[in-house]
């Protein structure tokens, strides 16, 4: 992705690689419903696609953690789950598992990636939204000022987000490990066993 400012013309233009029909539909959508004052605004295209990936990154760090927690179900170390011996598993059971946790481990490495991603070009966009908008300011500098304080408070909101979605997939990384030595451990039976992981 890349996104270029004229100063002069006011005209912003980017190149969006990788993106689907229904990413661009969604932000034609999203500049629709703009109002007049602010779509010519530096800063507002930046801030509707960081929304975009917001959701997208949202919903796979939330699809990860829906199939951690059955794993974590099948292998019995979720509150409320009838007691399960992953030690008396036929061999492939136990090698099929071990096979999803890891898989699911580099789902969560590349989710955490992009959400890191996500969360610098917020703080960079947060970081650099003045100088944006300082040649804007001659003209009309209230409106400019009443509309960049809108954007710079929804990139609080998303650095916020975005900082507790890689807090999140960080624990969803750590509990991934645990289940990983549970199901390889030799001693993880007695591990189970003795409750240290309810």
């Amino acid at each position: 992705m890349a996104i270029s400012f004229d100063v002069q013309s006011g005209v912003i233009t980017g190149i969006f690689d990788g993106a689907s029909d229904e990413d661009i539909k969604r932000l034609l959508s999203n500049l629709n419903a703009v109002s007049s004052d602010s779509i010519r605004h530096p800063l507002l295209i930046p801030q509707i696609l960081l929304s975009q990936l917001i959701i997208y990154y949202n919903q796979m760090w939330r699809d990860l953690g829906s199939q951690l927690w059955d794993m974590e179900r099948r292998v019995s170390i979720t509150r409320g789950e009838v007691d399960t011996d992953p030690w008396s598993w036929e061999y492939d059971k136990i090698r099929n598992i071990t096979k999803a946790v890891h898989y699911l481990k580099t789902g969560m490495t590349y989710s955490e990636r992009r959400l890191s991603f996500a969360l610098n070009l917020a703080r960079s966009l947060q970081q650099n939204a003045d100088t944006a908008i300082a040649h804007l300011k001659i003209n009309n500098p209230k409106s400019v000022d009443v509309i960049t304080d809108m954007l710079k408070e929804k990139l609080q909101n998303y650095i916020w987000s975005l900082e507790n979605q890689v807090h999140q997939m960080t624990c969803m990384q750590a509990r991934s490990q645990g289940l990983l030595n549970i199901v390889s451990h030799p001693q993880g039976r007695h591990i189970l066993k003795r409750g240290q992981w309810r």
